[in-house]
């Protein structure tokens, strides 16, 4: 078990050794910021939309709720109603 944890850690260093001997490009720090600024921005309107998503969800839900308890206790008569064709039935 001990050399099993050695080898483990042999090769844990090997792999970091190996890691730090590569070079990557980076821009200059003021490109950065642009960069972190744009990516936080996009994240807002992700968040944003997210959050009105959220909300038209929670609204249909609310609203299917509605319709099922009116359809339910006779507020509304669904008897003659027809329940508009699938794309399948549509296609045969």
């Amino acid at each position: 078990m001990e050399r099993m944890s050695e080898e483990n850690e042999q090769a844990r260093i090997l792999r970091t050794d190996i890691f730090k001997n590569i070079r990557l490009p980076v821009p200059p720090v003021e490109s950065q910021k642009i960069i972190v600024k744009r990516i936080n921005s996009l994240i807002a309107k992700l968040d944003d939309q997210k959050k009105h998503i959220d909300s038209v969800i929670e609204r249909l839900q609310e609203y299917r709720s509605a319709l099922i308890t009116n359809a339910v206790t006779g507020k509304i008569d669904v008897r003659g109603f027809l329940a508009p064709l699938t794309a399948v039935e549509v296609a045969r």
